[in-house]
């Protein structure tokens, strides 16, 4: 699957993300390769309706079942800046 991160309302109306690296870790659950999840590079994205290039795309696969995750963006700007953001995945047990 493939999660998104804008950080259009992060960095400054004229700037542009120029890297991005993203992490995972555990908040609640056993996990002992978190990282090992993400499938490939990054992506840097225009999203629609916009020109600027303000977001960020990362495949993630085989979230464990019972496991919360941290995911985490680290993004660096043409400005300049380094920011970042992050936000919450729930591993799910199918049977």
């Amino acid at each position: 699957m493939r999660y998104g991160l804008d950080f259009v309302r992060d960095i400054a109306q004229t700037d542009v993300i120029t890297s991005a690296v993203w992490s995972l870790s555990v908040l609640s659950g056993t996990d002992p390769t978190p990282n090992s999840h993400l499938i490939g590079p990054p992506a840097l994205a225009t999203p629609t309706g916009t020109t600027r290039q303000t977001a960020t795309v990362q495949r993630i696969g085989g979230l464990l079942g019972d496991v919360l995750y941290t995911v985490s963006a680290v993004v660096g700007t043409a400005e300049g800046d380094t920011v970042e953001l992050f936000t919450h995945i729930q591993g799910i047990t199918r049977e």
